[in-house]
């Protein structure tokens, strides 16, 4: 009979959703499928108690349903909720959980610990636009933001780019700071902690703002020439930052515009952005079918929204891992049908 294959957090990781070079190969391949169309996404479905604005205090939960072609091949949801006020409770702000489906029946097959899937397709995503949109020289990164987004990013940017020496670092509470930066010793950079956004920001050449705020905190008179700011969380800088980049790409512009919480979405919404300002999404440039970097004096946004046809692809992945290595726990859809039911009856089930 039908069964379920639940994967805790601990059965994830040791199906590999920690390899970076695994979910950076998987990324990829997500985006030659997004951009030949081979996909399904429905817009996400957001539950909240207010408008925008309210997420940042009463939180939120996504729902993220998502059919990705090509070799994956991959049907199933991610349910996902960000309550910042979880922190003062010690359990983590954002939890998910993601749900397989059968490509052929429609039956679940798979029910995981989605919140690191998440934050390692969310990394593999920004990566893989960093090879094509930041210098090869770029030698300073600036976080702003200590959770476990930008944890999980400035892991992969310090393992991928090994011209970075500089990590400048702020974060509004100082007591996650020391945390955050015991973390990243074992890469022997130089490490400094700003009193400000501007001071953190004023000299690096790679920017990256997760943060809960309400008011944007990166102004245009901050960032230097050259850089490279990745924006996929919020509201987070002024819209005459957004005015002063060259070029800005994006992960799906759709899916940003649907969701509306970033900057340049806000500003479209406003009728302060055309569409002609975005030149284009990572699948064009994985494919090279639009210009990237060409000069390192070029300033550069990237946004990404995120989109679950990510997390359904390494989702997949995970559910084989585990089957090879028969990790995790099963459990039974129905143990046996009723043999009084109608035929139309069964059908229903």
């Amino acid at each position: 009979m039908p069964s379920i294959l639940y994967l805790s957090h601990n059965d994830v990781i040791k199906c590999q959703a920690a390899s970076l070079e695994m979910i950076l190969g998987i990324i990829k391949h997500v985006f030659i499928c997004h951009y030949n169309k081979d996909f399904i996404l429905p817009h996400k479905v957001v539950l909240r108690w207010g408008g925008l604005e309210t997420e940042n205090t009463l939180g939120r939960i996504n729902s993220m349903p998502a059919f990705i072609g090509g070799d994956i091949r991959a049907l199933g949801l991610k349910w996902i909720g960000s309550f910042p006020l979880n922190r003062q409770k010690g359990i983590p702000r954002a939890t998910a959980i993601i749900i397989l489906n059968d490509t052929g029946t429609g039956l679940p097959i798979a029910i995981m610990e989605g919140a690191y899937i998440s934050a390692m397709r969310t990394t593999a995503v920004n990566l893989l636009a960093a090879e094509y949109l930041c210098s090869c020289d770029s030698q300073t990164i600036a976080i702003i933001g200590t959770g476990i987004q930008n944890r999980f990013q400035l892991n992969g940017f310090l393992s991928k780019f090994s011209s970075l020496k500089k990590i400048n670092i702020f974060n509004r509470t100082h007591g996650r700071v020391k945390p955050f930066i015991k973390l990243f010793r074992k890469f022997k950079r130089n490490i400094q902690v700003f009193n400000s956004v501007a001071e953190t920001v004023k000299d690096a050449d790679i920017v990256l703002t997760a943060t809960t705020t309400d008011e944007p905190l990166i102004k245009k008179e901050n960032l230097k020439n050259g850089v490279t700011y990745f924006h996929f969380s919020g509201n987070e800088c002024e819209y005459e930052v957004v005015n002063e980049f060259d070029k800005i790409y994006v992960d799906d512009w759709d899916v940003i515009l649907h969701r509306g919480n970033l900057t340049p979405a806000k500003m479209y919404h406003e009728g302060l952005l055309n569409d002609d300002r975005i030149i284009g999404n990572l699948g064009q440039i994985l494919n090279r079918k639009i210009p990237f970097r060409q000069s390192n004096s070029e300033n550069i946004m990237f946004c990404a929204m995120g989109m679950a046809i990510e997390d359904i692809a390494v989702a997949s992945a995970i559910y084989r891992e585990a089957k090879e290595k028969n990790i995790g726990f099963q459990l039974s859809l129905w143990d046996q049908l009723d043999p009084m039911l109608e035929e139309n009856e069964r059908d229903f089930l």
